[in-house]
């Protein structure tokens, strides 16, 4: 599978598409379409028009490509989205939990994040970033703590 990095972009056929073609495709896929319903879909597409012929070829590498890259982007959106509702659902009887909750789940994805840098290809890994992922892990941590403080001095006083 070829997979491109944060700073450079596709450029095959269908990447250089119009977005609403591109999205076609993608939604086609995501109905198991056939390349060749695909192809006849895009031929017939008015607004925008297709700029240029595709090939089954095309498509089979923006499957392997740019298809995989929308996949993970709609994964990541689902689960923000879920998480936010869940925040959210919180947050609307309890502004401290929520967050709680929110640098909890921060902390979660810096460590996943850190876990990915960590079993990286030799190469990839970039030493600055991984020093950065870490700094952000300890101002969160320490967020966490003053939050948990304060959740405690509450309590003191409530109690007393």
């Amino acid at each position: 599978m070829n997979t491109t990095d944060q700073h450079s972009r596709r450029k095959g056929n269908v990447a250089r598409l119009p977005k609403d073609l591109r999205d076609k495709i993608n939604a086609m896929l995501d109905e198991g379409a056939t390349y060749p319903q695909i192809i006849a879909e895009l031929e017939k597409s008015t607004n925008p028009p297709l700029p240029y012929p595709i090939s089954v070829n095309n498509l089979s590498n923006w499957f392997d490509g740019g298809y995989q890259d929308y996949l993970r982007n709609q994964a990541w959106r689902e689960r923000i989205d879920a998480k936010a509702d869940r925040y959210l659902e919180v947050g609307l009887n309890d502004g401290p939990k929520l967050v709680a909750g929110g640098l909890y789940a921060a902390a979660i994805q810096i460590c996943e994040l850190m876990d990915e840098l960590a079993v990286a290809t030799p190469g990839e890994t970039d030493a600055d970033n991984c020093t950065r992922v870490t700094n952000a892990l300890s101002r969160l941590s320490r967020s966490i703590l003053t939050l948990q403080q304060y959740r405690d001095k509450i309590e003191k006083e409530k109690a007393a």
